[in-house]
């Protein structure tokens, strides 16, 4: 699959507030059992501070008014279609926001991969303007809704019990190659049939 590879072009669509992967393996036995994953499918399970919803779902009032107001912004700081935040310095705020209350979180930056006749795809996201940022690793490529809460690559049905997928997997459990990523996600498709499924390719920023 290396071999002719496909042209794609890469557009930003922002940012992701994810759980530090080592949290986020140890969140239940699957994902303990899949191993390390880097990718943008471990955003932290955060339930809306309204206190009605949480009422009605059995869970507890939050009464930190810090916490209160993180959670509200960064829910509406999301897109209507994805899960991305397209604005960097809300982004960081946040993240020192969640983390000055002692969740264990990390920034990543996300570029959706797409190919001719794929252009549609980018009216899902907002423009993003891409100031100057460190980029201290890139994970690799990830496939996933654009919710970015059902990863192809960490998902049940193709990859996990697969073993020449897992084989292409990178040290940070994503794949280094678009070819792999568009073959990954015509796969999965066929065991999953519900798009759209977009391609990132992901970055730890600092």
């Amino acid at each position: 699959m290396k071999e002719n590879p496909i042209l794609y072009d890469l557009t930003p669509v922002g940012y992701l507030i994810v759980q530090e992967a080592e949290e986020a393996m140890h969140a239940n036995e699957y994902r303990q059992n899949f191993g390390k994953y880097f990718g943008v499918d471990r955003l932290p399970p955060f339930i809306t501070p309204d206190s009605e919803i949480r009422k009605l779902l059995g869970e507890p009032l939050v009464e930190d008014l810090r916490l209160r107001n993180a959670l509200k912004e960064w829910f509406d700081a999301q897109g209507d279609k994805n899960a991305f935040i397209a604005n960097r310095d809300k982004a960081f705020r946040l993240l020192e926001s969640f983390q000055s209350l002692g969740f264990r979180l990390e920034l990543i930056y996300c570029q959706i991969a797409w190919q001719s006749g794929e252009e549609d795809r980018l009216a899902d996201y907002a423009a993003v303007e891409e100031p100057p940022l460190v980029v201290s690793h890139t994970y690799g490529f990830d496939v996933s809704w654009p919710t970015c809460n059902h990863s192809a690559i960490l998902q049940p049905g193709v990859v996990q019990q697969n073993k020449p997928w897992r084989e292409r997997l990178n040290e940070w459990g994503l794949l280094n190659y678009y070819n792999e990523a568009v073959r990954l996600r015509e796969e999965y498709i066929l065991v999953y049939p519900y798009r759209p499924f977009d391609i990132y390719l992901v970055h730890k920023v600092e």
